[in-house]
């Protein structure tokens, strides 16, 4: 349900649910929330063998999105709040099949 972070000198728990996506930055990830950003010194290898895998997915070299959180699909990018987050486009197919799950209703 949640997990632990080391944010400027402080461990914080983040909730699973709370989190939007997350961005890798160098050797850095930034941990997006609704309620602000954790800037946390991982890969987001690192992060990704932690998150639970029917609740996030890596949609893109240098992202991780929840699922849940995703609010509309523009083209090649994911909206989650007010972010776009790009889609890669050699999974894309996949990713949007992950995504979608047979609940999009077509004519």
């Amino acid at each position: 349900d949640f997990f632990f972070v080391k944010c400027d000198h402080i461990i914080e728990k983040i909730n699973f649910a709370d989190v939007l996506f997350i961005e890798a930055i160098e050797n850095y990830i930034l941990i997006h929330t609704s309620e602000r950003k954790y800037n946390v010194y991982n890969t987001l290898k690192g992060v990704e063998d932690f998150l639970p895998p029917e609740q996030f997915l890596k949609v893109h070299k240098s992202f991780i999105v929840s699922v849940s959180k995703i609010t509309a699909i523009e083209g090649t990018q994911l909206i989650t709040g007010t972010h776009k987050i790009p889609v890669s486009r050699h999974l894309k197919e996949e990713i949007f099949e992950g995504i979608l799950k047979g609940k999009f209703l077509k004519r």
